[in-house]
């Protein structure tokens, strides 16, 4: 089983007045795909470097997805950036149409990626 699965890539930084242009990719990923900076089309403009892989697939259910990341947190919910929370091996549990953002643990210069499920490839 297989989901189709949004990724959407955005590069920031705290001096810089020009951005390169977000990224957005949809996937179809299944249980056990890993993926990396260069599978997502590198974060453009980014000079941190997360250790690759950043996401793992490891379930996909009628109802949604579950992945691993690495390296990224959510914002709080006030909108800052935990500098010092876990980011390694952390479980997310996302149903279909639902988004969560993750951030680079920078003060900088970084990128969010948000990750949407958005449907069940049957094949």
């Amino acid at each position: 089983m297989k989901a189709k699965i949004k990724f959407y890539i955005k590069s920031w930084a705290g001096i810089e007045k020009k951005f390169p242009d977000p990224v957005e990719k949809e996937l179809s990923l299944s249980r056990g795909d890993k993926l990396g900076v260069n599978d997502l089309g590198g974060f453009p403009g980014s000079g941190f470097v997360v250790s690759d892989p950043n996401f793992e697939i490891t379930e996909v259910t009628d109802e949604g997805i579950q992945i691993v990341t690495n390296g990224l947190v959510e914002r709080n919910p006030n909108g800052n950036i935990n500098l010092v929370k876990a980011s390694h091996g952390i479980k997310h549990h996302l149903t279909f149409g639902q988004t969560i953002e993750l951030v680079t643990q920078t003060m900088d210069s970084g990128f969010s990626v948000s990750i949407t499920p958005l449907e069940i490839i049957n094949e």
